[in-house]
This record gives structure tokens, sequence and C-alpha cells, in this order.
């Protein structure tokens, strides 16, 4: 069996054998046999053999249990098995926890993964909400510095309503402007070109700056595609706002250049009676819809002056005579032909455009002063007139 020094290899072997021990003992002298006579029959002679064995094997298995019991037993107590047990078992407890601890390290790595991911999330979200709260009070700050500088410099109309003038500013309308823009940057940039500009006015009364502010509300018009008063309008792209600037400044340069001396072709002619028709009196924007029409070959003055040419040739009942093109200042009216009644007296592009804006801007006014308040938004026109 071995001492302590004995390998567990070896005691292994020593147990094993003795589990596969196959006693030699008959134990026929233990059981109580059935005699068997010659005088039986074939048939009870192979049952009483069968009942025989049977017991002996029973007695046989018996004392296997037994030995396999005492086996047992000492694997049991024998100190070396049981000291390579505990071992055993303490490794299997090493590992169960390696297991655990292991499982307890992903589980908190991935709690500290989300709740990292979690943080950054909320210091994003946080950043974004403080990047918003920073754009808007810079709008805030640059539309009231825009307000204070026209303020400062006289060029504020207090008027509650949103018409453009070259002269002033109206409260609504920086309110608007700095309403739809949405970035700071954008706000500071809009504020800068404004204090860079002169607040002097020019011969005409125009003031440059306020110009440029005029200008900035309909571009701004054009990018969000409103209008000041609440009016869809088709938006456009900021390349084709640079490109529809580049093509007015060019147009404006090349009417300057031509203002001497216009000359309206048979083809003008008939163009412009078309427009006529198709633009009565009374159609808002009337004169620019009709130079458009004439692809803006002519400013809304030249056609204004043209119109009334044509329509003081009919009143003397002449007409257009087929020939070569002739400058405008060739045609003029017969000094035969009665005098214009006050009523009928001539509208300026600049007059009518005036006269829409104050029926826009008093749609919703239904006393009998009306046509008063209207005509304070035209100058040079009677109330009788805007009516």
């Amino acid at each position: 069996i071995g001492d302590s020094n004995t390998t567990i290899k070896e005691v292994n072997r020593f147990y094993d054998g003795w589990y596969r021990f196959n006693s030699w003992r008959d134990f026929s002298h233990e059981v109580d046999l059935q005699e068997i006579d010659e005088g039986m029959c074939r048939e009870e002679k192979r049952y009483y053999q069968r009942e025989n064995q049977r017991m002996l094997q029973l007695h046989k298995r018996n004392e296997v249990k037994r030995i396999r019991t005492l086996v047992e037993r000492a694997q049991k107590i024998d100190p070396r098995l049981r000291k390579m047990r505990e071992a055993e078992d303490a490794a299997r407890e090493k590992e169960r926890q390696d297991r655990a601890a292991e499982k307890e390290r992903i589980r908190n790595e991935e709690f500290q993964r989300k709740a990292a991911i979690a943080a950054k999330e909320k210091a994003q979200k946080q950043a974004a909400q403080d990047n918003i709260v920073n754009e808007r009070n810079t709008i805030k700050q640059c539309e009231a510095d825009t307000f204070a500088f026209f303020k400062k410099n006289n060029l504020v109309e207090d008027i509650s309503t949103n018409m453009l003038k070259d002269y002033a500013v109206r409260p609504p309308n920086v309110a608007w402007l700095f309403s739809k823009i949405v970035k700071g940057e954008e706000a500071e940039q809009v504020q800068k070109i404004l204090s860079e500009q002169s607040c002097d006015p020019s011969e005409d009364k125009t003031v440059p700056v306020v110009l440029i502010f005029n200008e900035i509300i309909l571009t701004k018009e054009l990018e969000v595609g409103m209008s000041r008063y609440g009016e869809p309008i088709k938006r456009l792209t900021p390349e084709a706002i640079a490109e529809r600037k580049k093509a007015e400044e060019e147009k404006r340069l090349a009417k300057m250049k031509a203002a001497s001396g216009v000359i309206w072709s048979d083809d003008d002619l008939i163009a412009l009676q078309k427009a006529i028709a198709k633009y009565p009196g009374g159609t808002i924007d009337r004169w620019r819809k009709m130079a458009q029409m004439l692809h803006d070959k002519f400013s809304e003055e030249e056609v204004l002056t043209k119109t009334k040419e044509l329509d003081a040739q009919l009143r003397n009942g002449g007409h257009h005579v087929q020939g070569p093109q002739v400058p405008v200042s060739s045609v003029t009216p017969s000094a035969s032909a009665p005098a214009a009644d006050p009523s009928e007296e001539e509208w300026s592009p600049e007059q009518q455009k005036n006269l829409e804006n104050g029926l826009r801007e008093m749609k919703d006014y239904k006393e009998k002063d009306k046509f008063q308040k209207v005509a304070k938004y035209v100058t040079g026109k009677t109330a009788k007139q805007c009516f």
C-alpha cells in the first residue's frame, strides 16, 4: 500500500487492482444448493442448475461489493488521496474564483465603457446647447448693437412697419433680419459691414449704410424663401444670389452707359404694347414686371416714360408707324393734346412701389381715413390720387 512518499500513480494502481479483484472462492459451502438426482428429467435438472448458479452468483456479487466498499472506505480516509482531493478542490475553487473575477472585470469594463459613452454624449449635448445659447446671445447682442448704431446716428424711423426706406431704418426690419440669422458669426459680420459704411446723407438724400442694410434685408429674403411680410418667395442658393447680383450690376452699368440715348426698335414697341395689355394699371409692381417682360433691356423709368408717350399718341389719334429706330426723346406728345387731369398724373416706379407698400401696410385698416394714411407713404401724391 506504500507510504507518504508513494506516488499518486502507484496508489491509484493499488486501489484499481482491488477494484478489479475477482474472488476465487466458490461459496458452495455457504449456500444450500439443491442436489441434482440422476433420475430427474432434463428440464428439472436444468432448472435446479440455474437456481444453484444464481445463488452462487448472488453470494459472489455480495463478496465483490463488500471488497469494493472496503476499498472505497480506504480511499476515502487515505491521507495521500485526501491531500490530492483537497488540492484538486482548491484548484477548482481557484478556477471558479478566477472565472467569477473575469466576469466581474468584464462587467465593470462594460459598465465603465457605457458610462464613458453616456458621459461623452451628455457632454456633447451640453456643449451643443451651450453653443446654441452662445449663438443666440451673440445674435441678440449684435442686434442690440446694430440698433444702437442706427439710433446713435439718428437713422431710426420709429414706425412699426417693414417698409424699406433709403434714408432710415425701421425697428421691425432690424428685428426681422437678426431673427433669420442662425449663426453668431454671420450676425457679427453683418454688424461689421454696417459699422464700416458711411452714415452721411448723399446728394439725393439717401444714406449709404441704410442702402447696404436694405440690400442685406432683400438678400436674406431670397436666402430664407420668405419676405419680411411673411409672404413666401422663391428661395435661392448663395451662389444663385451672387450671380443675380452680378447680373443686376452689369445691367445697371449697361443702362447707365446707354442712358444718354435710349433706342426703341419696332420689336421693342410691340413687346411693350403686349406688356401694357398684360399688366394694366393697378397691377402690383407693374413697371418692374413690364421691364422683365422686355428682358430688362430698359429700366422701369424708361418703360414708364415710353408708356406715357404711347398713351399720349393714342390720345392724339396717332399710331406708331413701322420704320427705323428712333430715340425716345424724338417721340413727344402733340402740342394740341389736352392737358392731363391731375388725377391722371404720371406715377414713377418708386411712387407705385410706395403705394403698394402703403396698401400692404394698411390692408387691415378699415377706417374712412385709410387712404389719407396710405398717401403718407407716397411722396407727392394725395389721398384722392392714391384712391
